[in-house]
């Protein structure tokens, strides 16, 4: 049995070939980071607490869905089993104990100071306080959309706008508690006014002008105005 030497030398020469080939670098694949929307507001401020002692003065409540990492769930469990082990003095704390510490110390807190939310007391968000623990320890791995941003001082990076699948209406929810509106019809004229503002924005030289009735006082939605802050003062207002 004969070997074939030729095979080999053809064999040596693609190898030594193909090392001499410059290699084609593969490009990063740029990082996807979640988007973290909300607004300056003093709703649901004294939730911040259930992570730390200031508040943030950000709202995180108002768009949802909000897209969180599962290890980021852990690892606020864990700071806040830490955190109301050191302020109540009982050490091994399980989450359970820690939320319901967290709970209490909040709503106290609320109704002792909470001038501007007419002392009315606060339960535990945690929407609110994942957003702060987030902003505090896990700032580079999320993107910051917040209204008033750059009021409040942050930087401008952070206020970009972005898109929101679903808005919580939340002073909307507090007036019809208090009977002041009719939620359903509410918030189906929230919902018209952004399908007018998207339609007049695709037309805008229509003149006609489309009512769409929301069953409550008489309310309804204009759109010939391809702005969106025309629709929905017309629902809050009372109609045009």
């Amino acid at each position: 049995f004969v070997e074939d030497e030729s095979g080999e030398e053809e064999e040596e020469e693609a190898a030594a070939s193909r090392k001499s080939r410059p290699r084609r670098m593969a490009r990063p694949r740029p990082r996807r980071l979640p988007v973290l929307s909300g607004e300056w507001s003093a709703t649901f401020a004294f939730s911040a607490l259930a992570v730390q002692d200031e508040f943030l003065g950000i709202n995180f409540m108002d768009g949802l869905p909000m897209l969180v990492r599962r290890q980021d769930f852990e690892a606020l469990r864990r700071h806040m089993q830490w955190r109301f082990s050191g302020l109540f003095g009982q050490q091994g704390l399980s989450f359970d104990e820690a939320f319901v510490l967290a709970e209490q110390y909040i709503d106290t807190t609320a109704r002792g100071i909470g001038w501007f939310q007419a002392f009315q007391g606060e339960s535990l968000t945690f929407h609110s306080a994942m957003g702060v623990f987030l902003w505090r320890y896990r700032r580079h791995e999320y993107v910051y959309s917040i209204r008033g941003g750059l009021q409040l001082g942050l930087p401008a990076s952070a206020t970009c706008p972005s898109l929101l699948p679903a808005l919580h209406a939340t002073n909307l929810k507090r007036a019809a508690f208090e009977g002041q509106v009719h939620y359903p019809a509410e918030a189906r004229g929230l919902v018209a006014a952004g399908l007018c503002a998207a339609a007049a924005a695709s037309s805008p030289g229509r003149a006609e002008c489309h009512r769409h009735r929301t069953g409550h006082r008489g309310l309804g939605i204009c759109c010939s105005s391809p702005s969106v802050d025309g629709p929905i003062r017309s629902v809050r207002g009372g109609g045009t």
